[in-house]
């Protein structure tokens, strides 16, 4: 397969533009981490707050609910969505983090419509993944009744199989296209005997809603047609004008997933990663990434259920190989998703070890990487796995339960700064060691 070309200039003009973020480092904005939670045997699930400040401040088990649930930030509101049978969405101010400001269901005419993703296309209008049904909604989210939440709707039909559905999992917009991974799983057989069909990302103009053909489909399908099985998330990086997407593959079953790249511009797909073969299968299943500069990424190798590893990776590079991250050894490893990096540079995720007796998971700790080092700046014991971490602007307020000791509340000992100021200052040296090696690359090359 062909190689995309991620050129010495694209990456010392992107480590400069990440530079010039210095000066962001002299005036930040208190922020505060929202995570889906689920209880170690997975039979509940409610969601936490985290103070990205120093001292960072835990509360736990707010508004209790299932454990299949997913969550989206966006300014100052998160979007929590429950799927396995609830089938809604329910909007929170971070002020008041257990006090929805309304909840909508996520049914239309179908059934079991299991919500994955909200992709933002405006402040107040985003696009609905819709895992269950075969259309996304475009929706409201100022909405103040059911009625006016539903405004529009994209027809992915084109790519159900023939379990009636595509699997919409997750979306990214990048200019004015909207992008959604379509796993295509057959599940008529039931969970076991499942079938894996040809992986698509359709494209959409964000504005319109009309599908844009890329050229790159086949069978008359207008999307890209992935080199990857089962895509989890996808992840633009402006810093390389390139867009990522995390396949999990056929997990150990079947190796054929890995992370691909996709040129925005021109549809063109390559594999940057591969998770291997049957027989040779260095990092395991692929089953979670993060990109948090033009050079480097970290993804969760997959060995097993409670069995995983934390690496690193170039994603300006085809030939580089991954490096595991020491202390992830053997853990389940959870929440490690595009939106888990924060705005110092820190990426949460959480850790936990696995009951052989019973299967179920012990010890729950949230772990916040410092980018820079690849060091963990901080360990927080929880009750509960968190499952997926978003960032919210500001922190929680009067009216809230984060203000009391109830709900699980506790206080974490604080974590020093120096570690953002580390990561900043990286940023500078990267850049002065990137100009120079175009330097030595231009001599060599006249």
């Amino acid at each position: 397969m062909k190689k995309l070309k991620l050129t010495l200039g694209t990456v010392v003009l992107a480590a400069a533009f990440q530079t010039m973020s210095l000066g962001i480092c002299l005036a930040e904005t208190k922020f505060t981490a929202v995570a889906t939670s689920a209880a170690t045997d997975f039979s509940s699930g409610s969601h936490i707050t985290v103070t990205g400040d120093s001292p960072r401040t835990l509360t736990e088990d707010l508004v209790p609910a299932g454990s299949d649930m997913t969550v989206v930030s966006k300014g100052k509101n998160f979007y929590r969505m429950e799927r396995s049978g609830a089938n809604n969405i329910t909007k929170f101010d971070i002020s008041k983090p257990d006090k929805p400001v309304w909840q909508y269901s996520t049914e239309g005419s179908e059934t079991g419509s299991n919500p994955h993703d909200l992709i933002f296309a405006t402040d107040s209008l985003a696009y609905l993944l819709r895992y269950g049904s075969s259309r996304a909604w475009l929706v409201n989210t100022t909405a103040s009744k059911q009625e006016s939440f539903k405004v529009g709707e994209l027809d992915l039909s084109a790519y159900a199989d023939r379990d009636g559905k595509p699997e919409m999992n997750s979306g990214v917009i990048v200019g004015d296209k909207l992008f959604v991974t379509l796993q295509r799983i057959d599940f008529t057989g039931g969970w076991g005997h499942s079938v894996y069909n040809q992986a698509y990302v359709a494209v959409f103009n964000a504005s319109t809603g009309a599908e844009i053909n890329t050229g790159r489909g086949e069978d008359g399908l207008k999307g890209i047609a992935l080199p990857l099985e089962n895509p989890g998330s996808i992840q633009y990086v402006s810093q390389t004008g390139m867009i990522y997407v995390q396949c999990s593959g056929q997990y150990n079953k079947k190796y054929t997933g890995g992370i691909a790249v996709i040129d925005p511009s021109n549809y063109e797909s390559a594999v940057l990663v591969d998770d291997g073969t049957e027989l040779v299968h260095p990092y395991g299943s692929i089953s979670g990434m993060v990109i948090v500069s033009p050079y480097k990424g970290y993804f969760v190798g997959y060995n097993g259920w409670g069995n995983n590893n934390l690496y690193k990776f170039n994603p300006a590079s085809f030939t580089s190989a991954p490096v595991a991250i020491p202390g992830f050894e053997g853990k389940n490893i959870s929440g490690l998703e595009p939106t888990s990096l924060d705005k110092k540079g820190m990426v949460w995720v959480a850790t936990s070890d696995l009951d052989p007796a019973t299967y179920n998971l012990s010890n729950p700790s949230i772990k916040i990487i410092d980018s820079g080092t690849d060091q963990v700046d901080q360990t927080i014991s929880t009750k509960l796995v968190a499952q997926k971490f978003v960032f919210c602007e500001g922190t929680p307020g009067s009216g809230s339960s984060s203000d009391s000791s109830e709900g699980g509340s506790c206080f974490i000992s604080s974590a020093t700064n120096m570690s953002w100021f580390s990561w900043c200052g990286l940023s500078l040296i990267s850049l002065i060691l990137l100009i120079s090696g175009a330097s030595d690359f231009i001599k060599k090359t006249k």
